[in-house]
């Protein structure tokens, strides 16, 4: 496992309060996370029901994402790192496995993660986005791509911090980090890659997938929904097929 520091540059911001109500618990076990403690979520998002949700889902495409025989695995805002654990025990063939969080905290916090679910190889990056390993992920593409994005509409000044309000604070829309993101992605997918992605009914996720279709993929679907509280949560699938 190696941890690497990329410098960025972002203004700190007051963290808000936020109460999340966990009340759909997985169907799934989750990775072991019993190393990080109640003094780790005060500066890195706790799983909640749209982990829940994500986790459940990767166990229901287990057949589906071992058919793309996945050789490089990432995941973006990685937080906990429960995601990528998460995927790492659904793969039958080892992956290599890239993670990056602006947030200093929760890059520490998935490292530990990786270590303490085994996984074979792992990078984590501090970083924006995988801006870090942009050019050599596209000479080998990402085969699977995990995103938990900040999706809670918020006033776009609370973007852009590399604190705990970067995993939440989504501003116009809660879609302008996707949005900023979206774009990017026909240049470090693989030729069969698949982008798997957290939204809510306010981020309008019909135009997230048409947004994902004009950009290259090939299909974009809502695969997985559950209310949770007061949000209604789902999880889009969008699939590339490059031509060589």
């Amino acid at each position: 496992l190696r941890y690497c520091f990329c410098r960025i540059n972002s203004p700190c911001s007051n963290v808000r309060d936020s109460v999340r109500l966990k009340m759909n618990p997985p169907c799934a076990d989750l990775p072991s996370l019993d190393h990080l403690t109640q003094q780790d979520y005060m500066h890195v998002y706790e799983p909640s029901d749209d982990t829940y949700l994500f986790v459940d889902t990767l166990e229901s495409e287990k057949e589906y994402i071992n058919s793309k025989n996945p050789r490089v695995c990432a995941e973006i805002g990685g937080g906990s790192g429960c995601l990528s654990a998460a995927l790492s025990r659904v793969l039958k063939e080892p992956a290599a496995f890239f993670i990056s969080d602006i947030n200093p905290f929760a890059a520490q916090a998935c490292l530990k993660t990786l270590k303490a679910n085994k996984v074979a190889y792992g990078e984590v990056l501090n970083a924006d986005f995988l801006n870090c390993i942009s050019s050599r992920l596209e000479r080998f593409g990402i085969d699977i791509l995990l995103f938990n994005p900040p999706y809670v509409v918020t006033p776009s000044e609370e973007i852009g911090t590399s604190n705990i309000a970067a995993s939440w604070a989504g501003g116009v829309n809660g879609r302008e980090v996707l949005d900023r993101l979206i774009p990017k992605l026909p240049g470090i997918m693989s030729n069969t890659g698949t982008f798997y992605v957290v939204a809510i009914e306010e981020n309008n996720p019909d135009n997230i997938c048409q947004m994902l279709l004009e950009v290259g993929f090939n299909q974009a679907k809502v695969i997985s929904r559950r209310k949770a509280y007061n949000e209604k949560l789902m999880i889009i699938r969008a699939d590339m097929i490059k031509q060589n």
